[in-house]
């Protein structure tokens, strides 16, 4: 996230990398724990969004293994369990 200014307007910008949950064969870690894969798109697939635009977001952390791969961050709230499930 990072405001860009042109002239006297400040515009509040996102890049957003588009991403594919993975589904089939998972490791027996995630899927005892229950954990929410999902790997990037090519960087080509990213573009800029103004974050007045987002309606929700979520927290998605790095899987050290694989650079191209995250993980969902579900726990935070109740609403962010419960978004979780239905995917």
């Amino acid at each position: 996230m990072f405001k860009y200014t042109v002239g006297d307007i400040t515009l509040d910008l996102a890049l957003v990398q588009p991403l594919d949950l993975l589904t089939g064969s998972r490791h027996s870690v995630d899927r005892d724990l229950s954990l929410r894969h999902f790997r990037s798109r090519l960087p080509v697939t990213s573009e800029f969004i103004s974050l007045q635009s987002v309606i929700r977001g979520t927290l998605l952390v790095l899987d050290f293994a694989t650079h191209s791969d995250f993980f969902l961050v579900d726990h935070i709230d109740s609403d962010m369990f419960l978004c979780a499930q239905s995917l």
